[in-house]
């Protein structure tokens, strides 16, 4: 919560879709929303821009939704950004953001821009580390993008809380036949810990380690890894971890786990040995939640570890991840199949020929000078000619996006058998590609200030 407040966030569009992200960013309780959108409102607007009345026709978008953003939290500044169009990608460098002494978090673009404006606007966000985010409604038809720049760290990946686990015992044991640890071969000394209750770790967790006493104490907040313990059972013992038997055997020190688990794995084998079954033994491996390994990388010996007599407390820890991303310019030619929300639809490559229409819109504009306009026949037929020209351009790079056959989820590299049907898509696309739908605009609003909050280095971007 702390980090949600030193977000400043530029939100670029007042219609629907940035109305929407506005209203959830200053709900969330950020440091700021700067709004920026000089366009004179129309009728039109007024259908998914609830803050818009009769009286706001005429007048700039950004102004006129002001006031409502401000009485949604008193706590949150919230403002508009007077400045051109040209000047946009410069104001990003501000390092005072409404007396904040602090610049922009991210930049939200609402509303398609021209080409030349949006890679201004990220080159100079990743020059600044700034995250910038694209969430667009043209029509029936939406597209997001997230560009956390060249460098971002992930402090919590999945915002699940972290475990405290008590110590029940530790024991230095030598890895048996039957004992399954990653990367341990028979004959290895482990140290192994059994916990008061079970895990959720994985091999390579980090845990930090509390409460030790003794000559282990020299341990206490230190930082190790681990690796889940497991052994091998015969499939036909089945046996139940669930089982309460099962969980009050488990309680036993490891050394009389493991003897009770090797008594049993050599009563089944020596069945099956008589039997003269044809095959080979079934077995299957059981990863004992109550247990971990402790994986000694200072080159202290395992041996210091048979002083331990009680206490000691096992805290799991956060991995930090650095992810790099691409940039806006980079992703709209080489993404060869981009995601869609439906998996069905991007195993078959549906969000190929959205990607494209994307393509057309800003080259549409860029010899245009205007954008297509709604419900416009000729402007639908062009737009269509700009996508596949577009498509064939970008076909001669090799991992880039153009209208190929997917499979799976795979491109194929051959030419889609369905170019027809794109067309008519593409059409359409073009022929509502000026609306917005309130619904939609609700979503990607909702969606997009997600993907803000994550700034602060909790949860992983899309």
């Amino acid at each position: 919560l702390a980090r949600m407040k030193d977000l400043n966030v530029l939100i670029l569009g007042c219609r629907g879709v940035g109305v929407e992200t506005a209203k959830n960013l200053i709900l969330s309780n950020v440091g700021s929303v700067t709004v920026w959108d000089p366009t004179p409102a129309r009728s039109e607007d007024r259908g998914a821009n609830f803050y818009l009345a009769e009286q706001s026709v005429g007048n700039p978008r950004d102004a006129e939704c002001l006031a409502q953003l401000k009485t949604l939290n008193p706590y949150c500044k919230v403002d508009i950004l007077r400045a051109k169009e040209a000047s946009l990608p410069a104001c990003l460098g501000e390092d005072n953001v409404l007396s904040t002494g602090r610049g922009y978090s991210a930049v939200v673009v609402t509303e398609i821009l021209p080409r030349a404006t949006l890679t201004a606007l990220n080159g100079q966000a990743r020059k600044n580390g700034i995250g910038f985010m694209l969430a667009l409604n043209m029509g029936v038809t939406t597209s997001m993008f997230s560009d956390f720049g060249p460098s971002h760290t992930i402090t919590d990946e999945d915002g699940e809380p972290t475990q405290m686990l008590a110590m029940a015992n530790v024991e230095v044991i030598t890895a048996t036949g039957i004992v399954k640890v990653s990367g341990c071969k028979e004959g290895d000394k482990l140290v192994v810990l059994t916990l008061a209750s079970e895990h959720n770790l994985q091999d390579g967790d980090m845990v930090s380690l509390d409460d030790m006493r003794g000559s282990l104490a020299s341990y206490n907040g230190k930082q190790l890894k681990v690796k889940r313990y497991g052994v091998l059972s015969p499939t036909d013992a089945k046996v139940d971890l669930k089982d309460v038997a099962v969980k009050e055997m488990l309680k036993n020190s490891t050394a009389e786990v493991m003897d009770n688990f090797t008594k049993q794995y050599e009563h089944y084998k020596k069945e099956f040995e008589s039997s003269g079954a044809a095959g080979n033994f079934k077995q299957r491996e059981i990863t004992l939640f109550n247990r971990l390994c402790l994986i000694l990388e200072d080159g202290t010996s395992v041996d210091t570890w048979t002083d331990y007599s009680s206490g000691g407390l096992v805290n799991s820890v956060k991995p930090t991840l650095t992810k790099e991303y691409k940039s806006l310019e980079e992703t709209l030619v080489y993404t060869p199949n981009p995601q869609m929300m439906d998996q069905e639809a991007w195993h078959v490559g549906e969000g190929c020929w959205i990607h494209i229409a994307l393509h057309a819109a800003l080259r549409f504009h860029e010899t245009k000078d205007r954008w297509p306009r709604l419900l416009d026949k000729a402007d639908a037929k062009e737009f269509a000619d700009l996508a596949l020209a577009a498509s064939e351009e970008q076909r001669k790079l090799e991992g880039a996006c153009w209208l190929q056959k997917v499979e799976w989820g795979f491109p194929s590299g051959e030419p889609t058998e369905n170019l027809a049907s794109l067309s008519a898509r593409l059409e359409r696309f073009s022929l509502l590609f000026a609306s917005e739908l309130t619904g939609l605009c609700a979503f990607l609003g909702g969606a997009v200030a997600q993907e803000v909050i994550k700034k602060t280095g909790k949860f992983l971007p899309m």
